[in-house]
């Protein structure tokens, strides 16, 4: 019985699951170059738990947007003649304006009903390679002189595997700048994300009117919460409608609602605490974003294809104005509270 456990785990570790496997599958190509034009000397580990451990311990202040620019979008892969299944991996997109020594960029998964998803589902195979669970991991680190080191520093990588509907949180964390950026990322059925592997499936053009971006949150800013948007690949003039409610205990409410024209691809608003939903969406004359359930029932209402992100905010990203507005309204409302328990005793 030990013995046939034993095999089990040896044969688990040597075929990892391709989720869980990166330097063969997606090498990485260094592209920050030095004052001489030669490529930096680059140290990058894919080794999960290495680069996990090697991130600063303790809290990490939040990044300024000065630092770096960074976008994630996806990258498609159809494989020809094999039994491979189209798939997407996340292209992570790092430009860093000031030296950063060492980036790390770790994903962690919130949510997803594909079963297939083993980030979410299945740890076994990090269980048993180092003991328990470690998130994918991805530490770049430049080993040349910092003065030979020309700016950008760039970081560009494709290799955590997507599946529809799932929500990621991305850790980005910098050093020598010892701060961190977090953000949500999710994305719609692949079929509806990318139109090649819609044509792979169904062979016709029916996707067309069914297409949906990649959607990005991005809480990093105390004044304001952005969402970002991924542009159409058939057709990069295509207007997104964006919608986002805030949960209530007795339902919803809209809050933002705005389309995105190119070239734009993001959006911000104020928010306060709370839980949201947020929709990404094409709008098109035969459907709408929500339908009733009687005009469901006799199909004259078609719900558009659309990208759904649920996320909680725990602060408030409200400008100096709105904020001190809310303290007030708070305490306001402590007042009046006090003052009728006074009067129903």
């Amino acid at each position: 019985m030990i013995m046939s456990y034993c095999l089990a785990c040896i044969i688990l570790l040597i075929f990892l699951p391709v989720t869980y496997s990166a330097a063969a599958d997606c090498p990485f190509v260094p592209q920050t170059v030095l004052h001489s034009g030669k490529i930096a000397n680059i140290l990058f580990e894919s080794d999960s738990k290495k680069c996990t451990d090697s991130i600063p311990h303790g809290p990490l202040e939040t990044c300024s947007h000065e630092v770096a620019d960074i976008t994630f979008g996806p990258d498609v892969t159809i494989p020809n003649g094999t039994n491979v299944m189209p798939y997407i991996d996340l292209n992570v997109n790092v430009i860093g304006h000031e030296f950063i020594s060492d980036i790390f960029v770790q994903l962690e998964c919130l949510y997803a009903p594909n079963k297939e998803n083993s980030y979410c589902h299945n740890h076994t195979t990090p269980i048993l390679k180092w003991g328990k669970n470690y998130w994918p991991c991805r530490h770049h680190k430049i080993l040349s002189n910092p003065n030979e080191v020309k700016l950008p520093i760039i970081y560009e990588h494709a290799c955590f595997r997507m599946h529809g509907l799932s929500h990621y949180q991305m850790h980005i964390t910098f050093v020598p700048q010892n701060c961190r950026l977090q953000y949500t990322v999710t994305l719609p059925h692949d079929f509806q994300l990318e139109p090649t592997i819609a044509l792979h499936y169904k062979n016709d053009s029916s996707w067309k009117t069914g297409w949906s971006p990649m959607l990005t949150l991005d809480p990093n800013d105390k004044e304001f919460v952005r969402m970002h948007v991924t542009s159409n690949p058939s057709d990069n003039k295509t207007h997104i409608t964006m919608a986002v409610y805030q949960k209530f205990k007795d339902g919803t409410k809209l809050i933002f609602d705005d389309v995105v024209a190119p070239p734009d691809k993001s959006i911000k608003f104020h928010a306060s605490a709370g839980d949201y939903h947020a929709f990404a969406y094409v709008k098109h004359q035969e459907c709408r974003l929500i339908c009733n359930k009687q005009d469901l029932e006799i199909q004259t209402c078609e719900i558009c294809n659309h990208t759904y992100l649920n996320f909680t905010l725990s602060e408030n990203h409200l400008s100096g104005a709105q904020s001190l507005w809310k303290i007030f309204t708070t305490i306001m409302t402590y007042l009046m509270y006090l003052i009728l328990s006074k009067l129903m005793t």
